[in-house]
Formats: C-alpha cells, sequence, structure tokens
C-alpha cells in the first residue's frame, strides 16, 4: 500500500539524518516529510483524482472521509470508485437519454 511504503521511508530518512546528523536536522526531516505527505495526501491527491473520475475535490475528501468511518481501509479503499459509479448513474439517467436509445427499442 502507498501509505505503508511513504511511512516507511519518512522512517528510514529520519533515523538517517538522526544517526549521521544528530537530533536537530532530524527533527527537521521529520517536519519536512510531514509536511510533504500532507500536500500530497490531503491537495495532490484530491485534484488528480477530482480530474481522473470528473468528481469535484472536495468530494472526493468527503467520500474517503466518509468511507474510512463507516468501513475502515475497504471503505477508503471503494470510496472513489464508488462515488464515480453513482455520479456517472445519476448522470445518465437525469439526462434522460436512456429513452431515446434507438438499439433499446426492438421491432419484432
Amino acid at each position: 500500500m502507498p501509505i505503508v511504503g511513504a511511512t516507511v521511508a519518512a522512517a528510514l530518512a529520519v533515523l538517517i539524518a538522526l544517526v549521521y546528523e544528530g537530533p536537530v536536522i532530524a527533527l527537521v526531516m521529520l517536519i519536512i516529510v510531514l509536511v510533504v505527505q500532507q500536500i500530497e495526501g490531503q491537495i495532490l491527491q484530491p485534484l488528480v483524482m477530482g480530474a481522473a473520475v470528473r468528481i469535484h475535490p472536495l468530494a472526493i475528501v468527503l467520500a474517503v472521509a466518509a468511507g474510512g468511518y463507516l468501513a475502515g481501509i475497504p471503505g477508503v479503499l471503494f470510496a472513489v470508485p464508488a462515488v464515480a459509479f453513482v455520479n456517472v448513474a445519476v448522470t445518465y439517467l437525469a439526462a434522460g437519454k436512456w429513452r431515446f436509445d434507438p438499439q433499446a427499442q426492438s421491432v419484432a
């Protein structure tokens, strides 16, 4: 999982900074790593994911938060695809194009 990999890499970077440069540099490294992870997780990921599935980034954040609250890690994993599916289905049904599909009307 990407979360575990990022955490392990951050811990390794902080540990190396602590061993070779001391606690002050290790603390600076920890702050930098935390800021980068928060920017990536809270800003960049919703923007990229929202553009990929054509959903507003705030809806992505809310869906992931609700999925995590309701179902834990599986909820987080399936929240965005579920919201994307509901978005496409509701948009298609609301547009009413399914009523006039010539392939749906078969001539007997």
